[in-house]
C-alpha cells in the first residue's frame, strides 16, 4: 500500500482498529480519479440498492457506485485521519461530507469528528478547507471555532461558510442541544471576527441570527462579542455591519464607543463616514436622540452630522436640531438644520404626535418606517415647542453670518406661517433675501403680512418696492399704503405700477388726488387716465362697486383737462378715457402723435379752444407749441376773440427772453393774425 499514492499510509500512524484492503484502496481511486467516459468498458447494471449501514450489517459492494455502508465509513474516517496522501485524505473528506445525511447516531459520526479534528491539523492547506466543508455539511460548528495555523486562506474559508450559513441548526449526531450548538456558532463568529486578516461582513449578520436565538437581552452580554470586531477590526464593511447588528440588538453605549474611537492613520475619508454613519442609524434605531444629539456636536466630519440632523428630524427632536443643527460650524448644515427643524413642526402640527417613537419592547429593534413629507405651510403656532423654535430661526434669520442660511431661516419661517419672522428678512442686507421676504409675506396674505409689506415700500431697491406695490395690491391694500406710494416713489415705474393697482382696487379718489396730478412723471400721468378710463367701462357694463367708486367725482372736466397735457401719452389716454365717459369722439382726434394739434384745430367749441390754450402754454415738444400758436392765430371763434387765447399770446410774448425764436415769431403772428397790437 505505501506505493499507492492514494493511500501511502505510514506505519505510525495507521490505525489499527480500521485496516484498509486494496478493493477499498481502488475503489477511492476510481471514485477520486473516475476514468473517462469514452475509454471505459461498457458499465455493469447497476446493482440494487442496500439497505443503509445502520439498519444492519451488509455485505461490501461489488462496484464503487453503491451507498457507503457502516465499515467503508470507518475505512474513510481512518483514511481522512492518516493517509499521507493530501488527495486521499481530501477525497476521503469529500466522500464523508456528501454522505453526512446518513451518519446519524453511529459510531461512525464519533470517528468523523475525530478524523475532522485531526484534518484540521493536516500539513496540507487543501486537508484543512476540505475539512472546514465536510464540516459544514456535518453542521458541527464546533469544527470552525478549533480553527487555528498560519495559513490564512483556511481561516478565510472557514469564515466564508460561517458567513454564508453553511453550519446548520443541526448536526450529524442529531443531539437536543439546540442552546449549546447556537453558543458554540456565537463563538465560533466571534472568534471569526477577531481576525482581522478576513473581510466577511456577513459574518455580523450570521452573528446577530445566533444572538438573537441565544434568547439573550442584557445589553452588556450582547454586545461582549461585537466590541472588540467594532472598534478594532480593519474593514469599514465589517465594523459597519456590527454597527447595524448592534443597533438592532439595543446595545448603545457599544455604537458610542464607536463613533467616538478614533480611526486608523490609513483609514480613508469614505470608510470612517461609512462607519460613523451605521453607528447614527443603530443610535436613531433605537430613539437615542441624545447621544445622536450630543455626539453630533462632538463630530468632525460634515457628512456625518449631515446624516444626524436628518436623524434628529425624524426622531422628533426639534430641540436638537435648534441647539446643535442651527449652530453647526457649516453654512450648508445649517441651513439643512433650518428646513428640518421646520419639518418637525410641521408634522407636529399635522398629526399632533411625534414623527416616530421606537419600541423599547421591540427585540430586535425595527428599522423605522419610511418618512412621509411634511406639508407644504401649515399654522404651526400650536405646535408642542413652537415658540423655541421658532425664536431660533429667527435669530438664525437675523444674525447668522451667510445668507444662504439666513434665507432658509426666512423659508422656514414662512412654512410655519410666522409673519413676526418672515418680517425679519426684510431687513436682510441682501436684495435677494428681501425679495423673497416679500414673495412670502404675499403668499402668507393677512392684515399682519400686508402691515409687514408696508415697511418694504421705503426700501432702498426699487425691484424691492415694485415687487412690495403688487403684493399689496393683491393683498387688498386693507391700509391704503398704495395712496402715499402713488407720490412719493422716487422711480417712475413703481409710481406707475401703483396707478394700475389703485385702479384695479377701484380707488378713483386716490388716482385723481395722486397718480392723475403726477408732477414729474407723464407715464404716470397716463397710466391714471387709462385707470379711469378701466373704471368707467366697468361701471358702464354694471359693475357696481365700479360705480358706487366714481360717483361724485368731475371725471369730464379732470379729464378734459389732460386733453392739453404737456406729454402726448397723456393726451393720448385721456381722450381715450374721456370718450369712456362721455361717449365722445375726441380719441380720433387727440391720439398722442405730431398731428394732434392741427386735427384738434379743425374741432369746434369751446373745449378745442382750451385744449389748445393749454398746448401753447405747456406742450413739452416747441413743435406742438408752434402749431398751437398757428391753430389759435387762424381760428374761427363765431364771434369775439375769447380773452383767454389773447392773454394766452401776451404772457407768452412777454417770456421772449427764455423761448427759442421760431416760437416767439409763431406768438406774434397769431397776434398780428387776431389784429392784437404787440
Amino acid at each position: 500500500f505505501a506505493e499507492d499514492p492514494l493511500v501511502g499510509l505510514s506505519p505510525p500512524e495507521a490505525p489499527p482498529q480500521y485496516p484498509l484492503t486494496q478493493k477499498v484502496a481502488q475503489e477511492l481511486k476510481a471514485i477520486i480519479f473516475p476514468v473517462p467516459e469514452h475509454l471505459r468498458a461498457d458499465p455493469a447494471p447497476a446493482p440494487a440498492p442496500a439497505a443503509p449501514w445502520w439498519r444492519g450489517a451488509a455485505a461490501a459492494p461489488e462496484t464503487t457506485n453503491g451507498p457507503l455502508t457502516e465499515a467503508r465509513c470507518a475505512q474513510l474516517c481512518a483514511l481522512a485521519r492518516s493517509a499521507a496522501a493530501p488527495d486521499a485524505r481530501t477525497g476521503a473528506l469529500t466522500l464523508l461530507g456528501d454522505a453526512s445525511s446518513d451518519l446519524g447516531r453511529a459510531p461512525a459520526a464519533s470517528a468523523l469528528a475525530l478524523a475532522l479534528q485531526s484534518a484540521l491539523f493536516a500539513d496540507d492547506a487543501r486537508v484543512r478547507e476540505e475539512a472546514l466543508r465536510t464540516a459544514a455539511k456535518c453542521g458541527l460548528v464546533e469544527v470552525a471555532r478549533s480553527v487555528r495555523g498560519d495559513d490564512v486562506n483556511v481561516r478565510r474559508e472557514a469564515a466564508r461558510l460561517l458567513a454564508a450559513g453553511a453550519f446548520g441548526d443541526d448536526d450529524i449526531f442529531r443531539n437536543d442541544h439546540g442552546s449549546r450548538r447556537t453558543f458554540q456558532k456565537v463563538a465560533a463568529l466571534a472568534s471569526a471576527l477577531r481576525d482581522k486578516s478576513i473581510d466577511e461582513p456577513g459574518l455580523v449578520g450570521q452573528l446577530e441570527k445566533a444572538l438573537l436565538k441565544t434568547g439573550v437581552r442584557h445589553e452588556r452580554l450582547l454586545e461582549a462579542p461585537l466590541d472588540r470586531c467594532l472598534e478594532r477590526h480593519p474593514s469599514a464593511a465589517v465594523r459597519a455591519a456590527a454597527a447595524t447588528t448592534a443597533g438592532a440588538l439595543g446595545c448603545c453605549e457599544c455604537l458610542r464607543r464607536l463613533w467616538l474611537v478614533q480611526p486608523a492613520h490609513d483609514a480613508t475619508l469614505d470608510d470612517v463616514v461609512r462607519v460613523r454613519v451605521a453607528a447614527v442609524d443603530g443610535l436613531a434605531r433605537n430613539g437615542s436622540s441624545t447621544a445622536i444629539r450630543e455626539l453630533a456636536a462632538a463630530d468632525d466630519l460634515e457628512e456625518v452630522r449631515r446624516v444626524a440632523y436628518a436623524w434628529l428630524a425624524r426622531l422628533d427632536d426639534a430641540e436638537g436640531l435648534a441647539e446643535r443643527g442651527l449652530g453647526d460650524a457649516v453654512p450648508s448644515l445649517r441651513a439643512a438644520a433650518a428646513g428640518l427643524l421646520a419639518d418637525v413642526l410641521l408634522r407636529r402640527a399635522e398629526n399632533d404626535a411625534p414623527t416616530w417613537q421606537w419600541r423599547a419592547d421591540a427585540f430586535p429593534r425595527p428599522p423605522p418606517p419610511s418618512l412621509e413629507d411634511a406639508p407644504r405651510r401649515l399654522d404651526a403656532s400650536s405646535a408642542d415647542g413652537f415658540e423655541p423654535a421658532a425664536s431660533a430661526l429667527i435669530q438664525a434669520a437675523q444674525h447668522d453670518a451667510e445668507e444662504n442660511v439666513r434665507g432658509a431661516a426666512v423659508e422656514s419661517l414662512g412654512r410655519l406661517r410666522c409673519v413676526p419672522g418672515v418680517a425679519v428678512g426684510l431687513e436682510d442686507a441682501s436684495e435677494a433675501s428681501r425679495l423673497r421676504a416679500v414673495e412670502l409675506l404675499e403668499e402668507l396674505s393677512g392684515d399682519e403680512a400686508a402691515a409687514a409689506l408696508e415697511r418694504a415700500l421705503d426700501d432702498p431697491s426699487t425691484e424691492v418696492r415694485r415687487r412690495a406695490t403688487d403684493a399689496l395690491g393683491l393683498l387688498r391694500d386693507p391700509r391704503d399704503a398704495l395712496s402715499r406710494v402713488a407720490v412719493r416713489d422716487a422711480d417712475p415705474g413703481v409710481r406707475e405700477r401703483t396707478a394700475f393697482l389703485l385702479g384695479e382696487l377701484k380707488r378713483p379718489q386716490a388716482l385723481v388726488e395722486t397718480s392723475l396730478a403726477d408732477p414729474l412723471y407723464a407715464s404716470v400721468r397716463a397710466a391714471a387716465a387709462s385707470s379711469i378710463g378701466g373704471l368707467a367701462a366697468q361701471a358702464k357694463e354694471g359693475d357696481a362697486d365700479a360705480a358706487a367708486a366714481l360717483d361724485g367725482l368731475p371725471l369730464r372736466q379732470l379729464l378734459a383737462s389732460r386733453l392739453g397735457d404737456a406729454d402726448r401719452s397723456v393726451r393720448g389716454a385721456a381722450a381715450k378715457a374721456l370718450d369712456v365717459v362721455e361717449g365722445g369722439s375726441w380719441a380720433t382726434i387727440v391720439r398722442g402723435d405730431v398731428n394732434d394739434v392741427t386735427r384738434i384745430h379743425h374741432a369746434p367749441g369751446a373745449r378745442a379752444t382750451a385744449v389748445l390754450v393749454s398746448l401753447l402754454c405747456d406742450a413739452a415738444e416747441v413743435d406742438d407749441r408752434v402749431a398751437a400758436a398757428v391753430a389759435l392765430g387762424g381760428r374761427n371763434y363765431d364771434g369775439a376773440i375769447p380773452p383767454l387765447v389773447v392773454d394766452a399770446l401776451c404772457a407768452c410774448c412777454a417770456a421772449r427772453g427764455s423761448l427759442p425764436a421760431s416760437l416767439r415769431v409763431a406768438f406774434f403772428d397769431a397776434l398780428g393774425a387776431l389784429l392784437v397790437p404787440a
